[in-house]
């Protein structure tokens, strides 16, 4: 309740958008409990950023009228959990807290959901019959697993309220008989939409494994951004008398990558790998005159489509 309170003044500009004025006064209400009230707090004018962990923390839905607002429930070094709230409003705006779920049971529902199978080193997860992911065990032997209680969720579960509806996201971990290790490093993040019923009951829908959006980088952008770094990383002073001797070209394209060209006065060449789908680049420098080749390491082609000042 505490870090509720704390955090619904974060987010008063979104209130406003739904409709509240100059304050916030109203109730709060979990399911199954008595409704107590909503302290008052002044609406900020503005906010920097509306974030407190890894994700958004709030989601007006104008079709609905519902904020969805994550907070805090754990977090730390390979620990994140979160409470999900759902807030309307009634009459005069009053705002009020229409349910929570607890993650705690989240996560015990998902485990009477997901079982898994291990064969060698290959574990396989499901949620009921269907598979959902196939991964390696790289973990040393521990004593076996924990045939008992061999899944658990407990320090990996928050939510993505930035879509149409919540999304559950958990990252689920196999017990060891020893120590008891969870075995996070290798699963795969797993998500499920989650809808709240006039009750209060939260309900986990059909899950997936979670997939990374993909970027589309264009051939422009590209060239923008590699040829933005190479005027923030070499000294073009050079190339003042002779703008021939250092210049950045396009180079060989195939299906997953761009390759671009930077020519050094000094001779030597950088080549440049960008990733269509996430704009990761490689870099790679080449002295042809000393058959020399070195990998330089990779950056992040986003950061540099603003040119640097």
């Amino acid at each position: 309740m505490k870090s509720f309170i704390k955090t619904i003044a974060s987010f008063a500009v979104l209130l406003t958008m739904a409709g509240c004025k100059n304050s916030i006064v109203g109730t709060h209400q979990m399911a199954g409990t008595m409704e107590e009230p909503l302290p008052s707090c002044v609406i900020p004018d503005s906010i920097l950023d509306i974030r407190l962990t890894r994700q958004p923390m709030a989601k007006y839905n104008a079709k609905t009228g519902d904020v969805w607002l994550t907070t805090s429930a754990m977090e730390g070094t390979g620990v994140h959990v979160d409470w999900l709230h759902q807030i309307r409003f009634g009459e005069d705006n009053k705002a009020f807290v229409k349910a929570e779920v607890n993650p705690y049971d989240v996560q015990q529902d998902l485990l009477k959901r997901l079982r898994y199978t291990i064969e060698s080193e290959t574990i396989t997860l499901y949620d009921g019959e269907q598979q959902l992911a196939t991964v390696t065990n790289t973990v040393t032997d521990m004593g076996g697993f924990d045939d008992e209680q061999p899944l658990w969720i407990g320090e990996q579960l928050y939510y993505d309220v930035s879509g149409d509806e919540p999304m559950v996201v958990f990252v689920p971990g196999v017990k060891y008989t020893t120590g008891l290790v969870l075995f996070y490093d290798d699963m795969p993040e797993l998500t499920a939409p989650i809808t709240i019923d006039e009750n209060g009951k939260f309900i986990i829908h059909e899950i997936s494994v979670k997939v990374a959006p993909s970027i589309d980088v264009s051939e422009e952008m590209a060239f923008e951004g590699v040829n933005n770094y190479c005027h923030s990383a070499y000294d073009w002073s050079a190339a003042k008398d002779n703008p021939d001797i250092m210049y950045l070209t396009m180079g060989e394209e195939t299906d997953s990558a761009y390759q671009l060209v930077f020519r050094s006065y000094t001779g030597a060449f950088v080549h440049f790998y960008v990733d269509k789908s996430s704009g990761t680049t490689r870099i790679v420098e080449k002295v042809p005159s000393l058959n020399v080749e070195e990998e330089a390491g990779t950056i992040d082609l986003f950061d540099y489509l603003e040119k640097q000042e």
